[in-house]
């Protein structure tokens, strides 16, 4: 019964996407919108037909149908993508697809037949920041719609890191608020005034998606180095605090990873030399985030959000419960999706380069 439950629940969603879209049909303008949000409801169609096929006894092995639930996911991530970017013109988000699609491609070939959890964690990641986008959106609707629709990225995260998908109640409860995000697109979309615009040439928006990628390649290379190092400093600095006669932070080594070579005689404090990079990539992070200005602000969320991911195995260490790790993986992770969110807003604002587009503006009767 539960994933008839589930079934229901998706053919909802299946059924307000294509009443969207068959509210559209007329608006030649909104066509654009009109085609991904029809697409979204026939997947959802596909998918619910799944869940009540498994609830209905019609499919005899779960596998089966997990793994064509997992196939399913990747379009539907997809084409919210190419909906979030139309609705919201960041053209940036096409360089994240791209490299969402690639990634997805190589995991379902690479590792569907061993882990499905890794193709769907690395859809709803991508998911997640879709949303975001829209929750930093100026539009109300928008605005709701993105908060909407983190109320069904974050807890299917969670299951999906929790390994809990394949429990249905669970994945028919966490996709309820989607339904509503896609009423409040449905809200939105016809309030928008359609302004049509000659669209670019392709070398100019492929060598400006270039540009992009390569600029958030360096920086997050970069700071990602960096946090490391800082990392194994806030060690070493709590083993000189603890009265350690050596102790030295390796950041490259060709045997190893980086670690941190600490020499103690006397006694010393176990969980304050462990906890030391943890609190040194924190502190930095608050600070950075305290500034304020330009990308010191998604560069702090990125240095507190990669700093808790790679204390990770020193929380292991420490014993710590699987509820504070898990917690603290899912922090890490939207504190990573927001900083990505605010470097391609910090970015976009900095380059005004002005593109031909089919733009759309909100608040007033669209024709």
């Amino acid at each position: 019964m539960e994933l008839v439950l589930l079934g229901l629940v998706q053919a909802g969603i299946a059924a307000r996407c294509l009443a969207s879209a068959f509210a559209l049909r007329r608006r030649t303008l909104l066509s654009q919108m009109m085609q991904p949000i029809s697409l979204l409801g026939a997947l959802f169609v596909f998918q619910a037909v799944l869940s009540l096929s498994s609830g209905l006894g019609v499919f005899s092995a779960s596998a089966d149908a997990e793994a064509a639930q997992t196939v399913l996911l990747v379009p539907t991530a997809l084409l919210l993508g190419i909906l979030v970017q139309r609705l919201t013109g960041h053209r940036e988000l096409r360089t994240l697809l791209c490299c969402y699609a690639a990634a997805a491609l190589f995991a379902i070939v690479a590792l569907l037949s061993a882990r499905l959890l890794d193709v769907q964690f690395l859809s709803y990641f991508y998911i997640t920041v879709l949303f975001l986008h829209l929750e930093f959106f100026p539009q109300p609707e928008l605005s709701r719609a993105g908060y909407f629709g983190l109320m069904f990225a974050g807890p299917i995260t969670l299951l999906t890191v929790s390994s809990l998908t394949h429990r249905p109640l669970l994945a028919a409860l966490a996709h309820l608020p989607l339904f509503l995000s896609f009423q409040m697109l449905d809200r939105a979309i016809p309030s928008s005034r359609v302004t049509v615009l000659r669209e670019p040439l392709v070398h100019f928006s492929m060598q400006r998606a270039a540009r992009f990628l390569g600029f958030l390649t360096t920086f997050y290379l970069f700071a990602g180095l960096a946090v490391i190092g800082l990392h194994e400093v806030g060690h070493a600095l709590a083993a000189s605090s603890s009265g350690c006669e050596h102790s030295k932070a390796v950041i490259y080594d060709l045997r190893d990873s980086p670690h941190t070579e600490i020499s103690c005689e006397r006694g010393y404090n176990d969980h304050l030399l462990t906890l030391g990079g943890f609190a040194a990539t924190t502190l930095v992070g608050a600070l950075l985030l305290l500034l304020g200005t330009g990308l010191s602000e998604p560069l702090g969320l990125f240095v507190v959000g990669f700093g808790f991911l790679i204390s990770f195995s020193d929380l292991m260490e420490l014993t710590a419960g699987v509820t504070l790790l898990t917690l603290l993986h899912l922090v890490s992770l939207g504190l990573l999706s927001l900083s990505i969110v605010q470097t391609t807003v910090q970015y976009r604002s900095g380059t005004a380069d002005v593109e031909e587009h089919v733009s759309l503006t909100w608040g007033q009767d669209a024709r």
